[in-house]
């Protein structure tokens, strides 16, 4: 009977601190590519918000995976069912507002020549909990996140009721890979105000996911060393790359980058490109090679397949200095392709870049 109370107290929390605007829901993408896709969620979380987006996602076609919001909040049940179904799905979250961004005469966002995604969004409230269902898990430029104590408004939540719904939150919250102390931040928050974080703040509580690659580490291998930098955060359509290794092999400077979501089809193409600080004039591009070229090789384990390619002793040394770095493996026809990297490397990972060419694993 108390998991009852609690369930139907639960269906019932909720608080904003702003007004009860009517929420909506807007599809779009950046330059015209699905993987930069997205829905926009604005307003408050109320019951019946995860059928009608999931009506919503199937009517639409909606491509790209990404959920951005900006809520105050609203019903807190419905923010964990919303939560749920979007980890289920294995979608992106992402914190950002349409404040500032033009709209067409029908209401709708119109991003033409928007190079990023909005920003400077709130979750405030239930929406954070909605915000937590993501397997990655952004904040925008300017974004925040806010917490406070529970409450049902108009009613009053005996003990016993409040520490059920505690352990339902708090297992909600370890059931999204989130430390759950974010939890006692927001019990000590009064629930008339809101305690706030920023995305550094988010961070210390794995709110926010790693992004990107991590640092390059160094491996001893046939009386050699390679680096190797392995993917922090979920891959996504259209960015499959799990792992770059650095190395050195008959004396050439190679890269290779594996992902077990590639595949290949007889006939493929693979072409390779890399970028050193972002100046066109420093960009080397290789044409396309069949997959049997000797300059780019194509081995498969059992549990993904590897693409490795040649540099030039120019590119490796630029690349050594190199404010950012970009490299890419495209391959045609394939799908979820290309494998990037885009990297500001760390005075550590030039040492290992340099040591992986410098000591040759043959």
């Amino acid at each position: 009977m108390l998991r009852l109370a609690a369930l139907v107290v639960l269906c019932t929390l909720g608080l904003s601190t702003r007004g009860s605007a009517q929420s909506f829901l807007d599809f779009t993408c950046l330059r015209g590519s699905a993987a930069t896709c997205f829905v926009l969620f604005e307003g408050p979380i109320e019951k019946g918000l995860t059928e009608r987006f999931e009506a919503y996602v199937e009517e639409e076609g909606v491509e790209g995976a990404r959920l951005i919001l900006n809520s105050p909040g609203g019903n807190l049940a419905e923010a964990l069912k919303l939560g749920r179904l979007l980890r289920d799905w294995e979608w992106t979250t992402h914190v950002g507002s349409s404040e500032g961004w033009f709209r067409t005469s029908d209401g709708s966002l119109d991003m033409h020549g928007a190079d990023d995604y909005p920003q400077g969004g709130r979750c405030e409230s239930a929406c954070a909990y909605a915000f937590m269902g993501g397997v990655n898990r952004i904040m925008g430029k300017g974004s925040l996140l806010g917490f406070h104590r529970f409450q049902a408004p108009g009613k009053v939540i005996d003990g016993d009721s409040a520490q059920a719904i505690s352990g339902q939150l708090i297992s909600y919250i370890l059931e999204m890979g989130v430390d759950a102390r974010v939890f006692v931040v927001a019990s000590a928050e009064d629930s008339h105000s809101m305690f706030h974080l920023d995305g550094t703040q988010a961070s210390g509580y794995d709110l926010v996911t790693p992004s990107g690659f991590a640092a390059f580490a160094l491996f001893a291998k046939d009386e050699g060393v390679i680096a190797r930098s392995e993917r922090q955060s979920p891959i996504q359509l259209y960015d499959i790359a799990e792992r770059v290794t650095l190395f050195c092999s008959g004396g050439t400077p190679m890269v290779s980058m594996s992902s077990s979501e590639l595949y290949l089809e007889d006939g493929s193409y693979v072409s390779f490109f890399t970028g050193v600080g972002m100046d066109p004039e420093a960009f080397e591009f290789q044409q396309d090679f069949e997959i049997d070229a000797t300059a780019v090789t194509v081995s498969e384990t059992d549990v993904d397949y590897t693409l490795t390619a040649e540099l030039s002793d120019e590119i490796a040394a630029a690349m050594l200095s190199a404010e950012d770095i970009h490299l890419s493996f495209g391959v045609a026809p394939v799908d979820g392709g290309p494998l990037d990297l885009e990297l500001v490397p760390t005075t550590a990972d030039r040492q290992a870049m340099a040591a992986a060419w410098k000591f040759c694993i043959d």
